[in-house]
């Protein structure tokens, strides 16, 4: 019977391991952990707690000093417990004791038990994490990582149309951002791929990308990130001939000088049933029947994408006109 008692003790240890392990060196949940003010201050790479009905979110206390760090967040938990991860800016009062201002600035999470923030550019300050449950009382690992911008750099200067820094077809490079262009040519080969343009940005600022042709003819309008995007300003499904085109990067006023990092994808083959940008108004696309496509997301704050297509009336709908 001790022999029984004594294996089935040795069992339950090794399935315990990997999560005693998980936790290991990782800073535990504070009974202070409901209020910003006396919310612990994250000091280690991983914080862990519990959260769900009957304790509904942990709050941490996060600051930091650099403004071109941008920063991994990876949430592990208990599946089938809806856990999310609020990362927001705040201001406390003059004293230290209240709380003088709070934006809601990035969220994530799931059901799943596993879920990983995009990486995020932020200002220099204080931040509260947020971390909620909804559903059976869940463990929860929230790690925090140090990520990278990409390494190339922008080349200045390059404040002009003239003065673009040339790309070619996929490119991925860093910078400080005021008013930049870069001349990206396509090859006849790069053209026939649809392309994304992903412009990081810190979360709370403004800044803008615009796409123009050789010539400084407007392709897709001007979009601004703004917080809720994860600090994204994307153009999505670019389908150009090739050539040559401009992209300009702006930031000004309290923003100029803000690190950003671009990068240049191709985004699949082009195919008739997939919509393309440009097809606004003085661009229409031809119609075709069963066309796919998407609007322009929310984080683009400036940019009101209207798709146009152009079909004859009458005539075969899976026919280009």
């Amino acid at each position: 019977m001790r022999a029984r008692l004594s294996a089935l003790f040795l069992l339950g240890l090794l399935l315990l391991a990997p999560r005693l392990l998980a936790q290991a060196g990782c800073q535990a949940e504070s009974p202070l952990d409901d209020e910003p003010v006396t919310a612990p201050m994250v000091t280690s790479a991983c914080v862990t707690g519990q959260v769900g009905d009957d304790d509904a979110q942990d709050l941490w206390r996060w600051s930091i000093d650099d403004a071109g760090q941008p920063w991994q967040f990876t949430l592990t938990s208990d599946a089938g417990t809806l856990v999310n991860v609020e990362v927001l800016r705040v201001t406390y009062t003059a004293d230290g004791q209240g709380v003088r201002e709070s934006r809601s600035l990035y969220r994530f999470g799931g059901t799943s038990g596993a879920a990983e923030g995009l990486p995020l550019l932020l200002q220099p300050g204080d931040y509260v994490l947020g971390v909620a449950g909804a559903g059976p009382l869940a463990a929860y690992r929230l790690d925090i990582a140090a990520a990278t911008l990409p390494a190339a750099a922008e080349a200045e200067p390059n404040d002009r149309p003239e003065a673009a820094q040339p790309l070619a077809g996929a490119a991925a490079l860093s910078g400080s951002a005021d008013n930049d262009w870069f001349r990206w040519t396509l090859s006849a080969e790069e053209a026939a791929q649809r392309w994304q343009v992903t412009l990081q940005t810190p979360l709370e600022a403004l800044m803008s990308l615009t796409l123009y042709d050789a010539a400084e003819n407007l392709l897709v309008p001007t979009g601004a990130s703004h917080g809720e995007g994860g600090g994204r300003l994307v153009l999505h499904d670019l389908g150009l001939p090739a050539g040559e085109y401009l992209l300009q990067i702006s930031a000004s006023g309290v923003w100029a000088g803000s690190p950003f990092g671009l990068t240049i994808a191709p985004d699949g083959p082009r195919r008739p049933d997939r919509e393309e940008e440009p097809n606004d108004l003085a661009r229409p696309a031809p119609f075709v029947s069963g066309l796919q496509g998407r609007l322009t997301d929310e984080s683009n704050v400036y940019r009101r994408d209207a798709d146009v297509f152009a079909f004859a009336p009458g005539a075969d709908p899976d026919e280009r006109t």
